[in-house]
């Protein structure tokens, strides 16, 4: 796009991060009016744009993951067995009617009957829905064809089933406390966490060009896994990717490509055909 004698930059923003933004589209001057050259700049522009966008959804996604650990798994459980035995104490204290009592004590035996079955049978399908809801809500989100999602799904009806039958005993008179709820978890470092104190460490005395392939790796790393992400979280996957960066990493790119992200770089190189960083 041109206006006057100099070239711009122009592209829409997508629909669905367009509340990321307080226009419709971003202009931006190219800085020349040499038609080859914009040429070249704009070819630039939109891979970081593209880019840009790119990271923008991925911060935007939560993560699903795909596998948990015993202890996630069991503070998941007592987590939401705390919120059903939590929520049914505030509503008795409330006070309840004899209709509300009536109609509680029918509604248990009901659904008791029927958790109890499925839960006989490993059938957690009915249940599903509500039970993905409670996880959403809570931060925890799963793949769905994953065995976590099922182990958890099965957990979940066995701790609807176990509070059906303590707000039974509580109907009956019974004195059923609810328990505290789990403490929360130890969540780690993050990767913005580990790279600090390893730079930061006094007992090393790296060289400045030691310390210049620290940083190419780092950078990839904060890049493409963020730093606000949790160490423990950071897959294998995540890993082959950077490695694959790094790999086709064009040399010096910070001083041929400045201010343009990793990634960019790389598919920047090839195009022109940039010698990539050695294996070693």
């Amino acid at each position: 796009m041109k206006r006057g004698a100099t070239f711009y930059f122009r592209a829409r923003y997508p629909t669905d991060l367009r509340d990321h933004f307080t226009a419709r589209e971003r202009w931006k001057s190219l800085g020349t009016a040499d038609f080859r050259e914009a040429k070249r700049l704009l070819a630039v522009e939109n891979v970081r744009f593209d880019a840009e966008m790119g990271e923008l959804r991925t911060r935007a996604a939560s993560p699903a993951r795909a596998t948990l650990t015993p202890e996630e798994v069991n503070r998941i459980a007592a987590a939401y067995f705390h919120d059903l035995m939590s929520e049914d104490e505030e509503h008795r204290e409330e006070g309840l009617t004899d209709r509300e009592f009536r109609s509680k004590g029918e509604s248990l035996d009901i659904v008791k009957i029927e958790a109890k079955d499925d839960l006989a049978r490993g059938n957690t399908r009915f249940w599903q829905g509500e039970f993905d809801d409670w996880l959403g809500s809570n931060g925890h989100q799963l793949e769905p064809a994953s065995a976590a999602h099922r182990t958890v799904l099965n957990r979940m009806l066995k701790e609807f089933v176990r509070f059906l039958n303590a707000s039974s005993e509580r109907q009956e008179g019974e004195v059923v406390d609810t328990p505290p709820a789990p403490k929360p978890e130890e969540l780690g470092p993050t990767v913005g966490d580990l790279i600090y104190d390893y730079m930061a460490d006094p007992s090393r005395n790296r060289a400045p060009k030691t310390v210049m392939s620290y940083r190419i790796t780092f950078d990839a790393l904060v890049e493409l896994v963020g730093k606000d992400r949790r160490a423990r979280d950071v897959t294998r996957a995540d890993c082959e990717r950077i490695r694959d960066v790094l790999l086709r990493l064009p040399s010096n790119a910070r001083k041929k490509f400045p201010g343009v992200p990793l990634a960019t770089a790389v598919e920047l190189g090839a195009r022109i055909e940039a010698p990539t960083l050695s294996r070693g």
